[in-house]
């Protein structure tokens, strides 16, 4: 028997069927129901199932030729769903790995945001700097003297004297320590004792005599030749000063000890005599690499003066 379209019905067409599930007996439903299970994959070709009336007979849904056609579609279906599946899984991954990394980037950014804002408010790049051309650096003659001479009012905070000229003779800003009212020379031109052989003498104004064995050439030699080596310390204060119209006089005086280092400066300015002034302690730095010939006896003092004017 056919159809109305001419078209053979299933086998199995309006037949009842049992099957289990869970250790659970369902059923009878009819042949239709059991294909429709199959191709959502709810029973698969291991379902134990019977025909209504034949018994309790249970074989599995493969083994029996009227379903062969239909698992086989159904295995193929749910097959190609399963892919569809790993295959929107894999996207669903993807996307989500990459919206986590959109998300790093964006904190990274406005991370950078701020660091960049905070760099801008501080430093301001965009106002042009003023740069300060150097300053006009001049020098006076350098003086040296006995390092005795002057040692009490180097050590007094207010003020600072000058050694004499080498020669003895007064030089322009040179002071001599006043002699205490009433007091006599210990020594007199005429009474000079006598000193060995390389070692000189020197008088003071009072009369007293005074022992040195430095060399006064190698100093002079070079403090011309290092002096400018002091120029960058000038130049830098003058630039912290920002005024165009800014000059000083800074006169220093420095100790060159038996070693032939420089042990001590002073600087008789009322901004740069605390040695923690940044002049103080970049001169000091530079004179600190400054190497006289050894010499015993007598240190030496010498007296130097700048002159600084901004362009």
């Amino acid at each position: 028997m056919t159809d109305m379209a001419g078209k053979q019905p299933p086998a199995g067409a309006g037949t009842f069927w049992l099957y289990k599930q869970h250790d659970l007996l369902l059923g009878p439903v009819p042949y239709e129901a059991i294909v429709e299970q199959l191709y959502s994959g709810d029973i698969d070709g291991s379902t134990p199932i019977c025909e209504q009336g034949s018994g309790l007979d249970f074989k599995p849904l493969g083994d029996n030729p009227l379903f062969f056609v239909h698992l086989a579609k159904a295995n193929a279906k749910l097959k190609v769903e399963a892919q569809h599946r790993d295959v929107v899984q894999t996207r669903r991954r993807a996307l989500g790995l990459k919206a986590v990394l959109v998300t790093l980037l964006a904190l990274l950014g406005l991370i950078a945001i701020g660091f960049g804002a905070r760099y801008l408010a501080v430093n301001r790049p965009w106002e042009r700097k003023v740069v300060l051309p150097d300053p006009i650096i001049t020098d006076e003659l350098p003086l040296i003297a006995l390092a005795s001479r002057n040692k009490a009012a180097l050590d007094d905070d207010e003020g600072m004297a000058y050694p004499t000229s080498p020669s003895g003779a007064g030089a322009q800003g040179a002071v001599t320590p006043p002699k205490a009212p009433g007091t006599r020379s210990r020594a007199t031109t005429s009474a000079r004792p006598r000193l060995p052989a390389g070692v000189g003498a020197r008088a003071d104004r009072d009369g007293l005599h005074s022992h040195q064995t430095w060399d006064e050439d190698s100093i002079q030699r070079i403090l011309a030749a290092k002096k400018k080596t002091l120029h960058p310390c000038l130049t830098a204060e003058s630039h912290r000063q920002d005024d165009p119209a800014w000059s000083a006089r800074i006169p220093l005086e420095f100790t060159v000890a038996n070693t032939g280092k420089v042990s001590k400066l002073w600087i008789d300015h009322h901004d740069y005599k605390s040695e923690s002034s940044e002049l103080h302690k970049c001169m000091f730095k530079v004179l600190g690499g400054w190497q006289f010939p050894p010499y015993e006896g007598e240190q030496a003092n010498v007296s130097m003066v700048f002159n600084v004017r901004a362009r």
